[in-house]
């Protein structure tokens, strides 16, 4: 066994260590030296590592493992830009950040919850977006009631503030027109 295969295999059982400072370097170094060997591990280690460090730095290392051309099997059609594809990945990472997204006829209904982390609301609004056809600024209306002499305030735009609740924000988004 060469010193590098060494040394790589023996990073990734520290990816398996008790202490999840050690886990967390560990899945750092994989992350530079885009060890592809640890793929297995670092998946486990998203999807079930109890330290949420821990998860993000694996959830890094797996983005510099497929930018470096490995292909990672949880993430399957990341260059598929079809309707389908992007509605199924849309709701999916919407669920993943916190938020309910329920079907009504016409409308996908969005619950945002207030206690989300500030850094999320911006994603969320991107992904919101996508569940629309409509590029920008055609079909945009705003959001707020300040007035806008660039886009004109619509009387049904395709994403719609309906109310805010004790526990959540509630958004309507027209579905797309198949």
């Amino acid at each position: 066994m060469s010193e590098h295969e060494e040394s790589s295999a023996s990073l990734i059982k520290k990816l398996r260590d008790a202490d999840w400072h050690v886990r967390w370097n560990a899945a750092r170094e994989i992350y530079f030296r885009k060890e592809a060997r640890a793929l297995v591990v670092l998946q486990d280690l998203l999807q079930n590592d109890p330290n949420e460090t821990v998860r993000l730095m694996a959830s890094q290392a797996l983005g510099a493992l497929y930018e470096n051309g490995t292909t990672i099997p949880q993430y399957p059609h990341p260059n598929d830009t079809s309707p389908e594809t992007r509605r199924t990945f849309t709701i999916q990472r919407l669920k993943e950040l916190g938020v309910n997204v329920s079907d009504d006829k016409d409308f996908d209904r969005i619950y945002i919850p207030h206690e989300l982390p500030q850094v999320v609301y911006l994603e969320i609004g991107y992904l919101m977006a996508q569940l629309t056809d409509q590029h920008f600024p055609v079909g945009f209306s705003p959001f707020s009631d300040i007035p806008s002499v660039v886009i004109p305030d619509l009387l049904n735009p395709d994403i719609q503030f309906r109310e805010s609740y004790p526990s959540n924000m509630k958004f309507m988004v027209k579905r797309k027109q198949k």
